[in-house]
């Protein structure tokens, strides 16, 4: 088998970024879909429900979350502290644990979203 391109999804059902190579974690490719925005239950949305997601582009460097919402408008959040509290995610059938963001990234992320109800990365 050869391998082509390698592309990782560093937000969930945003767009993948290509990479020359990648690192490889007991759960796969490093940082590849560990970041994924929550509605107000604390449901993983995706995609498939929300297709504005998928034009969002980010990738991880130097400890904080880039997003690149369009050509002209990007944010940077530094990555959750990971000894902060966990909260409970609704990942399909299962509940895995989390962190959450800044308050900067969820509001800024419910503005992309135009939602009626608030949203957290």
């Amino acid at each position: 088998m050869k391998v082509e391109q390698l592309y990782t999804y560093h937000l969930k059902s945003g767009r993948g970024s290509h990479q020359t190579s990648v690192e490889i974690s007991e759960t796969g490719f490093l940082n590849d879909r560990t970041i994924a925005i929550l509605d107000a239950d604390n449901k993983i949305i995706t995609g498939r429900d929300y297709p504005q997601l998928l034009g969002i582009n980010s990738t991880i460097k130097d400890n904080e979350l880039i997003l690149y919402l369009n050509a002209l408008d990007t944010h940077r959040f530094t990555l959750p502290d990971l000894t902060q509290e966990t909260i409970a995610v609704k990942l399909f059938r299962n509940t895995v644990l989390g962190h959450q963001f800044n308050k900067e990234a969820n509001e800024l992320i419910s503005d992309f979203l135009k939602g009626q109800k608030p949203y957290n990365i």
